[in-house]
């Protein structure tokens, strides 16, 4: 279809279905369309979705000169006021609101608010934030003038509510908690945060101004990042918790009445200065109050490269308890002061199911050679394994894998220190590394899978997956099956498919024709080797089926083009003991183009030349 037919279809659709498709696009390619004809030109009015974001509008250059920056903030000032006139009784479901340096527009502000809670919005954005804010120590109280009305705390309608630089924000004044779901908070000094009847707290880069600040209520998620807690204290009260995520520096965390099994819980405490030994027995303690001494659980727990540091530092009464975490996921530069961390959270994860090392982006500490004593080269090479490596390990995931010797040592520790149940293997190359880097990191995962038994690899673009080998178990061995007389095999040839041919060759004692339709190429068609799988050698093996010996005929082979793995499997059948073979029949694609067919002409030739008494026919599919 031409792209003016293409044109005329969109043309053709009624407003109604134009506004529902551009009120997906963000705000400003909403606002784009108006210059597509004369019918686009007002459609945009009628978005849903509204985002008046300050610097979507400002060019870059407007930013480096003073003069500019107050006459482009005045234009879209005015552009904001256009807007809102020119809008009438149009729906709006989400209304956002961003402008810095509010204090000279608060009419404006104002007005915006009124305009949202008189559409009855249910997301409402207000960010009145500072661009050059970079933590809550750069954000001084006379900079958050814009106070929350109480028409906005009224609004029944609010199922989600952002506030960014907010001042006196009061979380008590929210009557309507039967609709609202989620409250995300950010550059913003506030009191206790309590009794909130909503599913997801969000707090970003703010300050608590109460002595020893309490976060209780029935949300289902809570996220905590860079904030600053008076008397560095915190507690916590959430009963029906199931995400718990916190970044921060470290403070003494209370957990009065938490979730009994936590789906999902994360800390990064990246961003502490702090390398004493009191912080290694604090991370323990906060851990063991987190999880009750082994009374709760996280399904899926998430540490930080500081915490692997500082948890061995921890005197034995503070070290972590037991956990039943059945997924650990470990993020760490792999320097040596990390390495007996690890064991630690390994010792104390008995039930561990999945276990995920996400490499951070490499620094100079990571390639210390020593620390402490602890020779990397060395120090995965000791016999030492624990419970759930012998009992219930069943996958090692490693991200942003590049074949560097730390990343290799401890793949091989895994693989080899009794991880009886291991089953898969995944090694994942960062999408952004350079080819002379993914090569060095493929030689590394192939130099993986020629020093283990039992393991089979798959590359595939990014990843390199192994996994254990695991025989059938004998009730479970297909049984020969005596009375098909035709099989039809669709398969892109690739030597991952190649076992489950000749399994099923020997199922088929008294197979009369059977047929290779090939599926079309792709990347994965093409692989080189799999499982140590060598689709040039694989089909010279003289391994023959009581089929090939005594009943098959007719050998067809759909969408042949010539490729090297169909000329060795087609010779594989003829050379295996077919006594009975009479015709192979080669039906190439019918969009084949003239070089390809001439090439597959050509190669079903040589077929037939090396044939007495098989005849060999190569002919176009007919075009269906």
């Amino acid at each position: 279809m031409d792209s003016s037919a293409q044109q005329d279809r969109i043309s053709n659709l009624p407003d109604v279905l134009l506004v529902l498709i551009i009120s997906c696009l963000p705000f400003k390619e909403c606002v784009q369309t108006s210059v597509l004809s004369k019918r686009w030109r007002s459609l945009y009015l009628e978005t849903w979705n509204v985002c008046f974001k300050e610097s979507d509008f400002l060019s870059p250059s407007a930013y480096a000169n003073p003069i500019r920056w107050v006459r482009a903030r005045n234009a879209f000032v005015d552009y904001v006021r256009g807007w809102v006139a020119r809008n009438n009784d149009q729906p709006i479901d989400t209304l956002g609101i961003s402008i810095s340096y509010p204090k000279t527009y608060l009419d404006v502000i104002t007005t915006l608010i009124e305009f949202a809670v008189q559409k009855s919005v249910k997301n409402l954005v207000l960010d009145f934030s500072n661009p050059a804010w970079r933590t809550i120590n750069n954000v001084n109280h006379d900079e958050l003038v814009v106070e929350i009305p109480q028409s906005v705390y009224d609004l029944t309608t609010l199922e989600s509510l952002k506030l960014g630089a907010c001042k006196n924000f009061d979380p008590s004044k929210l009557s309507n908690t039967r609709k609202l779901k989620s409250v995300s908070l950010r550059w913003m000094e506030f009191k206790d945060l309590q009794s909130f009847q909503i599913e997801s707290l969000t707090i970003n880069d703010c300050r608590g101004i109460d002595s020893g600040m309490i976060i209780s209520g029935d949300m289902r998620e809570v996220a905590i990042k860079n904030c600053d807690f008076d008397y560095l204290s915190c507690t916590f009260d959430l009963p029906r918790v199931e995400i718990f995520k916190y970044s921060g520096d470290i403070f003494n965390f209370e957990f009065v009445d938490m979730n009994t099994i936590i789906s999902e819980v994360e800390l990064d405490f990246g961003v502490s200065n702090d390398s004493n030994n009191a912080s290694g027995g604090m991370l323990g303690e906060l851990l063991n109050n987190l999880f009750l001494h082994g009374g709760r659980s996280a399904t899926t727990l998430t540490v930080c490269p500081f915490l692997l540091e500082m948890i061995p530092r921890a005197a034995d009464p503070h070290r972590p308890h037991p956990m039943n975490t059945k997924h650990l996921v470990l993020k760490t530069k792999l320097h040596p002061k990390e390495f007996n961390g690890i064991r630690i959270l390994l010792n104390t994860c008995p039930n561990l199911e999945t276990l995920t090392i996400d490499l951070l982006p490499l620094s100079p500490d990571a390639t210390a050679s020593s620390y402490a004593r602890i020779d990397p080269k060395t120090y995965w090479v000791q016999n030492i394994s624990y419970k759930c490596l012998r009992e219930t390990l069943k996958t090692l995931v490693l991200k942003n894998f590049g074949g560097g010797a730390n990343e290799l040592n401890i793949v091989k520790y895994f693989i080899r220190s009794g991880c009886e149940r291991l089953e898969r293997v995944e090694l994942y190359m960062p999408f952004d590394l350079d080819t002379n880097r993914k090569m060095f990191a493929n030689a590394r995962s192939e130099m993986l899978q020629r020093s283990s038994k039992d393991v089979h690899s798959l590359r595939k673009n990014e990843a390199l997956v192994i996994t254990r080998s695991a025989q059938p178990q004998c009730p479970h061995h297909l049984r020969p099956m005596e009375k098909t007389k035709h099989l039809v095999l669709k398969t892109k040839l690739h030597p991952k498919e190649f076992d489950g041919i000749r399994y099923l060759l020997d199922n088929f004692p008294n197979l009369e024709k059977l047929t290779i339709d090939l599926l079309p190429p792709s990347p994965i068609a093409t692989a080189s080797s799999y499982a140590r799988i060598d689709p040039k050698t694989y089909w010279m093996q003289n391994i023959s089926y009581k089929c090939l010996r005594e009943t098959l005929k007719t050998l067809v082979v759909k969408n042949f083009g010539g490729g090297a793995n169909e000329l060795n499997i087609v010779k594989y059948f003829i050379r295996s003991g077919c006594e009975r073979l009479e015709r192979v029949e080669l039906y190439m694609p019918f969009d084949l183009d003239t070089n390809r067919k001439m090439f597959a002409n050509a190669r079903s030739e040589m077929l037939q030349r090396s044939l007495k008494d098989v005849h060999v026919s190569c002919e176009s599919l007919l075009k269906r």
